[in-house]
């Protein structure tokens, strides 16, 4: 092999080292921007669940907002208080808290996540959201509006199959 040979020879191996490395930077780059978008949406859900907080701790705030939110809003909030039996204040109340836990159900699911991760979501989501007062909220349409449908129908999906689980043996 002359000194030719070896050169064309080097030259296809710097080209392999080059394709390789451009590939290893392509998959780099996209688990960054997986990154990045997966902090964008916990960020999001952090500073909803600090205003939640807010809402929920004052009650000046609470009940301004409540004042001036849309009669949409405020018929929403009275069917929680009639079906929770409680005082329009104290759905109101409710609902923000409750508010907290989707936000932050709704960044684990959109998260990149292990199956372990998907499985405790879904364990959280199946004992959490069956039962009053969040059973409630996750069923009204005006809440459900709230959130991306993508995510509600993941929802009902793991409640139905709670519910066909939780079934008596030969029950249909």
């Amino acid at each position: 092999m002359n000194i030719q040979d070896l050169g064309a020879l080097g030259e296809i191996v710097g080209a392999v080292a080059i394709v390789v490395t451009l590939a290893y930077l392509a998959v780099q780059i996209r688990y960054a921007k997986a990154a990045v978008t997966d902090q964008s949406r916990q960020s999001r859900a952090a500073a909803l669940r600090e205003i939640n907080g807010r809402l929920v701790d004052n009650d000046g705030l609470r009940q301004t907002f409540d004042k001036v939110a849309s009669p949409e809003w405020r018929n929403m909030l009275q069917e929680l208080a009639s079906t929770w039996q409680v005082s329009f204040d104290e759905a109101s109340q409710i609902f923000w808290s409750q508010n907290d836990y989707v936000w932050t159900h709704w960044a684990q699911f959109y998260s990149q996540k292990t199956k372990d991760d998907e499985r405790e979501l879904r364990n959280i989501i199946s004992t959490w959201y069956s039962a009053p007062p969040m059973k409630t909220m996750i069923e009204h349409q005006t809440i459900r509006g709230f959130y991306e449908p993508e995510f509600i129908r993941w929802i009902d999906s793991v409640l139905q199959e709670t519910q066909a689980n939780s079934k008596p043996e030969g029950q249909p």
